[in-house]
């Protein structure tokens, strides 16, 4: 029973970061967004973190393309997460899935400093002339 909750992650994370992240996309990458998605409902808190954090970088790097199921759970999670940190990652997640210009504005992907990258984001979020109007 446990050697099936590593294999599952594990394939999982292949899946998720064997996936093109170099802006062209391929036949095989149909389905990348039902990885992220098993991922984002993982019942392990690092793959959900991992997860939201590699769904705003796919987003960021596609942006033509509309992800609406991985924005349905970040949704969910926001609201009813199972831990406060992950609840906090999907709430400003989903506010920059919903947010076109912000992504075309911020390029917040140049460093792969995890705390780095969040803090960044909840600054320019915090910072943005129209954050009253994000929610």
């Amino acid at each position: 029973m446990k050697i099936k909750h590593i294999i599952l992650p594990a394939l999982m994370f292949s899946l998720v970061f064997g996936s093109n992240l170099t802006g062209t996309r391929t036949p095989y990458e149909l389905d990348d967004e039902a990885a992220y998605v098993i991922c984002l409902n993982n019942y392990n808190v690092g793959v959900v973190e991992s997860a939201i954090y590699c769904a705003l970088k796919m987003q960021n790097i596609h942006q033509d393309e509309a992800y609406f199921d991985v924005s349905r759970v970040l949704n969910r999670l926001s609201r009813s997460g199972r831990t406060a940190t992950i609840r906090y990652k999907a709430n400003v997640a989903s506010i920059y899935f919903k947010n076109q210009e912000l992504m075309t504005k911020l390029n917040l992907f140049n460093s792969e400093d995890g705390p780095k990258f969040w803090t960044t984001l909840v600054t320019n979020l915090i910072n943005e002339p129209k954050a009253d109007e994000w929610n």
